[in-house]
């Protein structure tokens, strides 16, 4: 189903070129996402694979649940914005574009911290075990930072005494 902006004439005469352009470009890279997707998913599995202790396996799996993710958000989020411009709810359609720029930056930095390990990688020819830790560290989405604190967390618990090491799901300090 190919999706396209539909304007009316008035308001297509006050746009710029460059946005006219956009409004062309938009609708045919939502065609390419939307086929690189079908062809990813003709020879690879949807299924999320269980972690292993084998950091190269982990950061294949990581990076195919990433790139699926990446695609998948930006076609919704893309349809999401024509469908939206179509119907005149510009709120949604801008709000869309916001989400989708959040995609987009969080994928690049992602990317970015990679950069220079697979730049070493590809020069050499070879990836070292720490530098697959290193790229599986960037690429794990299963990673949550576990804080150890003293006592209880949040209220106090009767079960509890003030000064158990507990895991606390946050931030590192």
């Amino acid at each position: 189903m190919t999706a396209e902006f539909k304007l009316d004439d008035s308001v297509k005469d006050t746009l710029s070129a460059a946005t006219k352009k956009v409004l062309t470009l938009f609708p045919q890279m939502l065609a390419k996402q939307e086929g690189m997707l079908r062809e990813y998913h003709k020879d690879t599995s949807a299924v999320l694979v269980e972690r292993t202790n084998l950091p190269l396996d982990n950061f294949k799996a990581s990076t195919r649940l990433i790139l699926t993710m990446y695609l998948t958000k930006t076609i919704y989020y893309s349809r999401a914005i024509i469908e939206s411009v179509n119907s005149g709810n510009l709120l949604v359609a801008f709000q869309c574009m916001r989400a989708l720029v959040e995609v987009v930056a969080a994928v690049r930095y992602t990317f970015e911290k990679m950069q220079p390990i697979i730049h070493d990688c590809a020069n050499r020819g070879t990836v070292t075990a720490e530098e697959a830790h290193q790229l599986n560290y960037h690429c794990d989405l299963y990673q949550i930072p576990l804080i150890r604190t003293r006592g209880p967390i949040g209220a106090a618990s009767s079960t509890s005494k003030p000064n158990d090491e507990r895991l606390e799901l946050g931030r590192a300090p």
